[in-house]
């Protein structure tokens, strides 16, 4: 016999006082559980009153109507199953590490698993994930990860402290199977069914069956406290820090593993350390019932809401059933006298079938009594069948799925669409029971990332399978992508299920109605419409129509510049804007300025043309003088010289003010430039355009 070391005893005495907690904190909620599964099965009568029926002869029919309520819950997950979809900050890392988290799905079956853990579940409220490590083959040393079926849910056990819906939080667990004692016997050793090394039976406080031997694998979190140190450069380190380097801050860590220890009877067959920081069974809850003043939880399925109202049908349905099979032994009500001579043959009645019966008639103060016949006992089995059918409803009411939610026809014009969005009501009361699926199903995907590390710590060939369900296979090391900081920040989600199918549904019908407003629009919506429906060869229908080159456009479209490039754009445009600024104020500028020289010389004309006038009026005059007498050419000639100086001296003063203008625009800049506002005359401007008037008006005299 191997030598007992102190660690091992210790091991093993901390083992059993935490087997013997589990037990007793889980005991009856096993029961409660167990209970419910069998009721589910068909095991609906209460032993004694079953005997007790059985004794007299009665019959105890079970009309089980709670699996069709069971089915009615589960049955929307098998349909449409729920998967582990991975998420980071990389599309390219986020697309591989879906893809071979879906192969590891498809490989270990975990579709089975989920519809055996969420029925137990919705039944009795427990079932189980449970996840571990195999060789891929006989010729392998590379290992991979499993998912494995838990059919009983009483073989799995959790740290009673453990308060997630998930049991991420627990901190030890147990999984429990029994083998032949003869079979274990031969292959392991007497040691096997023995009391165990150090005489610390594991199972002193355990009820193992005659004749088995436990399969036993025990799980617990080996925690190892670290100093950590914080750089100022955000790096770590848990060795002692760097004594060139200061470090910002530091405080206690716990690094955490599981240890998995797995013994046949009291003997230990293997033990390992396993680089992960969950224990390896994920709980999938059902309702939790606080009982006792809070000191007694068990959990509970839908059978325990509709156990009663169950219970009532089948005593109900018995009852039909012995008032109808009691119906051909009514008695006969028979007036005395009739059937005198004949006793033999009504006696038989009851038991052999008879083509007549004769009886004598007779009659009873002048009227004939009638014929003899059977006591009625319908009003008895019509009230049983009311009373039967109030308690079926009464199920249906304690869960909140009722007899049109599963399928039956309110009325016979109700549309298909009507009666499917009635069905989906169902949904809505026993939606906790999926919601805590999914949770339990992301807390396997965190696991099961972890395992991949663990295992992948060579190159090797990965299937990556997509979502349309092509496998790729490409050579990799998982623990070189499958890092501490990728484990730790990849968000973990859930894909497809009941919900997702409803949004599907939900997703076509909108895109009908708006092709049925927008027709001409349709067209570039065909692709995400072919893409939800639920029929072979969508997604591929959908990829082609993607080539089309209206949808083709708008994905292009979509899939537009990024922001640094955006960026670059607004900068170079608003550069180039700034220049064609400046270019368009300097040709204002030199606009401006011919616009000024164009008015000065058009002042200079108007000048010119107003001396020439009063030289032509003035030689006029002068002729006029020499044509009219000496008397009157004196005195003409005594007016022309005076209207003469006088527009001489218009002349200048005109001259004298359009010299001052072109000074004004030799010395103009178009920094100075002030756009003209429309307004009054000036009064340099008013003067001229007086003088001017008071010539004209004259040479017009």
């Amino acid at each position: 016999m191997a030598r007992v070391t102190k660690k091992e005893i210790e091991q093993r005495q901390r083992i059993q006082s935490r087997m013997q907690k589990m037990n007793e904190y889980h005991n009856k909620t096993y029961d409660y559980v167990k209970d419910q599964l069998e009721f589910a099965s068909g095991d609906q009568w209460q032993s004694g009153v079953q005997a007790e029926r059985k004794k007299d002869g009665r019959p105890t029919v079970v009309l089980n109507l709670t699996k069709s309520y069971i089915n009615r819950v589960v049955n929307p997950v098998r349909m449409n199953p729920v998967g582990v979809n991975v998420g980071t900050d990389n599309k390219e890392l986020t697309e591989l590490l879906s893809g071979i988290v879906r192969q590891v799905e498809v490989e270990s079956r975990m579709k089975e698993v989920t519809d055996v853990a969420y029925e137990n579940a919705v039944t009795g409220g427990l079932g189980w994930y449970r996840l571990g490590t195999d060789y891929i083959d006989d010729d392998s040393l590379e290992q991979k990860v499993t998912v494995d079926i838990v059919r009983n849910p009483m073989s799995c056990w959790l740290d009673p402290y453990s308060k997630r819906a998930d049991g991420s939080d627990a901190m030890h667990g147990a999984f429990i199977e029994y083998i032949d004692e003869e079979a274990a016997k031969a292959e392991y050793g007497d040691e096997a069914v023995g009391q165990g090394l150090g005489g610390i039976d594991i199972f002193e406080h355990w009820t193992v069956p005659d004749g088995s031997v436990a399969d036993f694998t025990y799980y617990e979190i080996d925690c190892e406290k670290v100093q950590r140190y914080w750089y100022e450069d955000g790096t770590t380190t848990d060795s002692q820090p760097n004594p060139n380097k200061a470090y910002v801050k530091a405080r206690t860590i716990e690094n955490k593993q599981v240890r998995a220890i797995r013994y046949i009877g009291n003997k230990k067959i293997e033990e390992a350390l396993i680089p992960i920081p969950f224990i390896p069974l994920i709980p999938v809850y059902g309702d939790h019932l606080m009982l006792n003043n809070y000191s007694d939880v068990h959990l509970a399925g839908i059978v325990h809401w509709i156990k009663d109202s169950q219970r009532m049908v089948n005593y109900y349905g018995s009852n039909e059933l012995e008032l109808a099979s009691l119906a051909p032994k009514a008695p006969w009500v028979i007036a005395e006298g009739q059937i005198e001579g004949y006793e033999e043959d009504w006696v038989n009645a009851n038991r052999i079938a008879t083509s007549a019966l004769t009886y004598k008639p007779d009659a009873l103060g002048g009227q004939m009594v009638p014929p003899p016949q059977r006591a009625d006992n319908q009003a008895q089995t019509g009230g049983l069948m009311a009373s039967r059918q109030k308690a079926q409803e009464d199920m249906g009411r304690e869960i909140g799925i009722f007899d049109n939610m599963l399928g039956q026809v309110e009325a016979a014009n109700e549309s298909g669409k009507a009666a499917l969005l009635r069905a989906n009501q169902g949904e809505l009361p026993t939606a906790h029971y999926l919601q805590n699926l999914e949770q339990s199903i992301a807390q396997v995907g965190r696991v099961m990332l972890y395992l991949l590390a663990w295992v992948g710590d060579t190159p090797r060939m990965v299937g990556v399978r997509d979502a349309q369900g092509k496998t790729q296979y490409v050579e990799t090391t998982l623990s070189e992508i499958l890092t501490p900081k990728v484990l730790k920040n990849a968000s973990i989600e859930t894909t497809a299920g009941p919900a997702y199918e409803s949004r599907r549904r939900e997703s076509i019908n909108a895109i009908m109605q708006m092709g049925q407003i927008m027709p001409d629009k349709m067209g570039v919506m065909a692709d995400i419409l072919v893409e939800n429906l639920d029929a072979p060869g969508s997604l591929e229908i959908a990829e082609r129509l993607r080539k089309l080159p209206d949808i083709q456009a708008l994905i292009d479209e979509g899939n537009g510049p990024t922001k640094e490039e955006l960026e670059q754009q607004l900068q170079g445009a608003q550069a180039q804007m700034a220049q064609q600024q400046d270019t368009m104020g300097k040709m204002e500028g030199i606009i401006k300025q011919l616009q000024a020289r164009i008015i000065a010389e058009d002042k200079d004309r108007q000048a010119d043309l107003a001396k020439t006038l009063i030289k032509e009026e003035g030689a006029l005059a002068r002729e006029r003088m020499k044509q009219v007498g000496e008397d009157e050419r004196a005195a003409l000639k005594i007016e022309a010289d005076a209207e003469s100086d006088m527009r001489s001296l218009a002349g200048d003063v005109l001259k004298a003010g359009q010299q001052a203008d072109i000074d004004l625009v030799g010395n103009f800049s178009s920094k100075d430039y002030v756009p003209p506002i429309p307004g009054p005359l000036s009064t340099d401007q008013a003067e001229t355009t007086q003088v001017s008037t008071n010539i004209n008006n004259t040479l017009g005299e």
